[in-house]
């Protein structure tokens, strides 16, 4: 079955050594199970996205481009700007999901504008897919990666502009979770 999420809870379950992925579909609720294997094959292309994609990879040329220090603080500021439009609601009960799923496969298709990530666990005939903006994704991103560094996974794979605020330290942002 096939469902589009409007709204998840994404947080780290340290029983299970994965995340959780807690969502809201007009066909119910469904939880997903993110093993950290399948997020560091995901991650990169979500980062490569954004880095390809808005104001910040705009004139500046990307970070092998002539300006990779003004890249880095776009990436930051676009980073930052989304995390401050982020608005927090309730969270999404896992204990009352219709569908659970361990996350073997992830589809990702994207627009110049938007992208959208099929979550699928073919064992159990299962789809969730995730429709996201720029935006959008990078307050998802933020979310995961404080769930890595709760989980004391290894963070090597995360760009420094998601790691860092301009003129902070890394980790600084809070930890939103939905």
């Amino acid at each position: 079955m096939r469902r589009v999420l409007e709204r998840v809870t994404t947080e780290f379950v340290a029983a299970e050594d994965r995340l959780r992925l807690a969502g809201v579909s007009a066909e119910g609720r469904v939880v997903l199970w993110l093993t950290r294997r399948l997020l560091e094959r995901l991650l990169p292309a979500l980062f490569a996205w954004l880095e390809g994609t808005g104001p910040a990879a705009d004139g500046a040329a990307g970070a092998m481009g002539a300006a990779p220090a003004l890249w880095e603080f776009q990436q930051q500021w676009a980073q930052s700007a989304a995390l401050a439009a982020l608005q927090a609601g309730p969270p999404v009960p896992a204990d009352a999901a219709d569908a659970v799923g361990l996350v073997t496969t992830v589809s990702v298709a994207s627009s110049a504008a938007a992208l959208s990530l099929t979550f699928m666990d073919e064992a159990q005939g299962l789809e969730a897919v995730l429709p996201m903006s720029a935006a959008n994704l990078r307050q998802w991103l933020q979310v995961v990666w404080r769930q890595y560094v709760r989980a004391e996974w290894p963070l090597e794979l995360w760009p420094a502009w998601l790691r860092e605020e301009p003129g902070g330290s890394a980790g600084t942002r809070p930890a939103y979770l939905h």
